[in-house]
């Protein structure tokens, strides 16, 4: 005679159902979200890779810049007006980099975000189409 299973509440836990093939769909197409989700995201995080070195290439135009706007470029390193120039050119390059970065950061939390919600999105409509699904079969 078989007792069944030793734990009285393994039937509740969805993930040790097996047998149950509405169940077993429902983890199939929820698993299909999710690996089409990290497919997505490996994919963004190669992208935004590239972008860094793009911004880091601008970051360096934008140095270089600065740079000869306060006349950097011309002075001599015992010049008594280096130090002041050097100064206002670093200060400039900073607040330019810190609003480019920003930017930068900005865009990819938000697509990332984008991702992650189509992906919860996704993962509710599973469900629901599942409990249409099972109605639908369960009609007569």
């Amino acid at each position: 005679m078989d007792a069944g299973p030793t734990d009285p509440l393994a039937r509740f836990n969805p993930f040790k159902a097996g047998k149950d093939p509405w169940l077993v769909e429902w983890q199939k197409r929820r698993q299909a979200v999710a690996d089409q989700y990290w497919r997505d995201k490996r994919s963004l995080l190669k992208k935004k890779r590239y972008a860094g070195k793009q911004l880091r290439e601008e970051l360096k135009r934008r140095k270089e810049e600065a740079e000869r706007y306060y006349g950097l470029t011309r002075m001599r390193a015992n010049d008594a007006q280096r130090s002041q120039a050097e100064r206002r050119s670093e200060l400039k390059f900073e607040a330019k980099e810190r609003e480019l970065q920003r930017k930068f950061d900005r865009g990819w939390r938000g697509q990332l975000r984008g991702l992650q919600r189509g992906r919860d999105q996704q993962k509710r409509g599973v469900t629901k189409q599942m409990r249409r699904e099972y109605r639908a079969s369960r009609d007569w």
